[in-house]
């Protein structure tokens, strides 16, 4: 019979060899606390770990630091990183060269009147051909530094992007005296580029002509508004509306010179 898992039929003593609780089997060993046959715990009230996940788990979660340590380090690590992609504060001659060149500008800027593309588009001349003296490559960025637009007729800022030697662009305003962070103004790094001082200078003149042809037909349609609403003789509108319509041809004429010039001499830059 023996005194396997239960009370001996012989000396009514408690044996001391474990049965399975679930399936019944009988111990191999007085030390065993795994049943052979189906893998539970021969001792439940102790909390012995039964099967092989479960005891593989178990090992995770009872020492967890390694792997709080693991993902401390990974966070240090990017952190790191992208410090190292969008910080602009460097110490290198590139920088050093493009902040005395912002700063002195500011100083002294070309045109201290006018519109504000006019400004900030002389003074990036300034900065650009100072530059590029130095051997830096530079580029001119057109569109607006508080708002996203989404197309060249709505640009009302210049500023300059310098290459430093590590392979990125950063921008600097000409107006303020600055090198500006992404993070702080991300504007500042959206925007048209021109390689060339020449490539600014010619969008210059073309995005000026647009204005103008632009204000002719604004004007020449507010009069014809004007003329209909007070009852105006029809040859009157008819001479007014020929030169709104001429107005309008310029208008479009220039717009499309702009347009062109923009996708020759010109690349997008939308971050």
């Amino acid at each position: 019979m023996g005194h396997a898992g239960g009370i001996c039929q012989f000396c009514l003593s408690r044996s001391q060899i474990p049965r399975c609780p679930q399936c019944g089997e009988v111990a191999k060993g007085k030390l065993d606390t795994i049943c052979a046959r189906c893998g539970a715990s021969l001792h439940p009230e102790r909390g012995v770990v039964t099967t092989r996940r479960r005891r593989y788990a178990r090992k995770i979660t009872d020492n967890p630091i390694p792997t709080v340590l693991l993902a401390v380090l990974l966070v240090v690590v990017v952190v790191v990183f992208l410090g190292q992609i969008i910080r602009t504060d460097d110490t290198t001659p590139e920088m050093s060269a493009f902040t005395q060149a912002l700063r002195e500008t500011s100083q002294a800027p070309p045109t201290p009147y006018g519109p504000q593309l006019n400004r900030s588009g002389d003074a990036a001349v300034q900065v650009a051909e100072s530059l590029t003296d130095r051997g830096l490559s530079v580029r001119i960025r057109v569109g607006a530094t508080d708002h996203a637009i989404s197309s060249i007729t709505e640009v009302t800022d210049a500023w300059v992007m310098v290459e430093t030697t590590s392979r990125r662009w950063v921008a600097g305003d000409p107006l303020i005296g600055a090198v500006i962070s992404p993070q702080e103004k991300p504007y500042y790094y959206r925007g048209w580029d021109f390689a060339t001082t020449a490539q600014f200078n010619d969008f210059m003149s073309r995005f000026s002509l647009y204005k103008q042809k632009k204000a002719t037909y604004d004007a020449a349609n507010a009069t014809y508004q004007r003329q209909m609403s007070s009852g105006a003789d029809q040859s009157i509108l008819d001479t007014q509306m020929a030169l709104l319509q001429v107005a309008n041809a310029e208008e479009q004429a220039a717009l499309d010179q702009l347009h062109q010039l923009v996708r020759d001499q010109s690349s997008l830059i939308i971050i």
